[in-house]
């Protein structure tokens, strides 16, 4: 089954030039037959994933501001 080779899916982090972005998902895919819960990975792959949605960003004000994102960015990743 899918979901058994899939050891943890990530929600946000830092994108290639070090920016965090909390849409970044990864998953991290076990290809291990042990059961260690390593928290390291190496991504195998990036794509962004086309899909238009609104998201709301928190101002300094304590309001939020709508904003539309046409994509989001995922990984492929294998634990170590």
């Amino acid at each position: 089954m899918f979901s058994e080779l899939i050891d943890r899916v990530i929600i946000g982090g830092k994108d290639n030039s070090g920016e965090f972005n909390p849409q970044l998902v990864t998953y991290v895919f076990d290809m291990d037959d042990n059961s260690s819960k390593s928290k390291y990975y190496t991504v195998i792959a990036e794509q962004d994933v086309k899909y238009s949605f609104w998201t709301f960003d928190l101002q300094e004000d304590g309001s939020r501001r709508k904003k539309k994102l046409e994509s989001f960015p995922i990984r492929v990743a294998i634990k170590k």
